[in-house]
């Protein structure tokens, strides 16, 4: 019981809350330009799971188990939280620049 404990506190908190805002602001602003390009399908919407977010959650998770039992581990968590964040802001602002909102080139890289 204490290594779910520990774990939920090791992947849990801000991180995944920032984490989980910004998949879903992917998604919706996908659903929103798609409906805007009159291409959107429910099987689209489907193959979303199918995407790289779906590699994210599950290598942040497993190196969540990793720091949980191997303390040495507790800061490669900590740089996978943040490159999965930037990557998922980056696709937001990607988004964001396709339905015309003035984003800076440089952070849609």
């Amino acid at each position: 019981m204490e290594y779910i404990v520990a774990f939920i506190d090791l992947v849990g908190g801000l991180k995944l809350k920032t984490i989980l805002v910004l998949i879903v602001a992917d998604l919706l602003l996908g659903i929103i330009l798609a409906l805007k390009n009159k291409e959107f399908s429910f099987q689209k919407l489907a193959d979303f799971l199918q995407t790289d977010v779906f590699y994210y959650m599950g290598g942040y998770f497993v190196t969540g188990i990793l720091g949980t039992i191997m303390p040495e581990f507790i800061q490669v968590v900590n740089v996978a939280a943040a490159t999965i964040i930037v990557t998922l802001t980056s696709f937001v602002l990607e988004k964001l620049k396709r339905l015309g909102l003035p984003v800076p080139e440089r952070l849609t890289r």
